[in-house]
């Protein structure tokens, strides 16, 4: 069963969303803002500075990352939803590029299919 389709566009697998009316990140096909799926990053879900004040957010307090330059970087980690369709997934957001990370992959969907001939992502669950 699919649970959302993205795009793949410069190489990067692409999934959109927004803020709903309750503050939840909510992925949704028409929206301008685009996440990268990113299996390279092992956390939940980051987002832009911008964005952390429309969630409704719970502080969590600080952690340690480190980027894909080897650079490590303490960020404030916050506790947030995530709606796919009916679906709601308690997450970690942390302020940054907007990410969706293998943690969240793994709660929300059983597979993740990026099909480049299609240009699309899927995700499955």
């Amino acid at each position: 069963m699919i649970i959302f389709k993205g795009v793949i566009k410069y190489q990067e697998p692409l999934v959109s969303a927004t803020v709903d009316g309750s503050g939840n990140l909510k992925l949704s096909s028409n929206s301008k803002h685009r996440f990268i799926v990113d299996t390279g990053f092992a956390g939940d879900i980051a987002v832009p500075y911008t964005m952390l004040p429309k969630l409704n957010l719970k502080f969590l307090g600080y952690d340690k990352f480190v980027l894909a330059t080897n650079k490590p970087i303490v960020l404030p980690v916050f506790e947030g939803w995530v709606k796919i369709k009916r679906k709601r997934v308690k997450v970690e957001i942390i302020p940054g590029d907007e990410l969706i990370g293998m943690k969240f992959l793994e709660k929300a969907c059983s597979q993740l299919i990026v099909d480049f001939d299609k240009a699309e992502v899927k995700l499955l669950g």
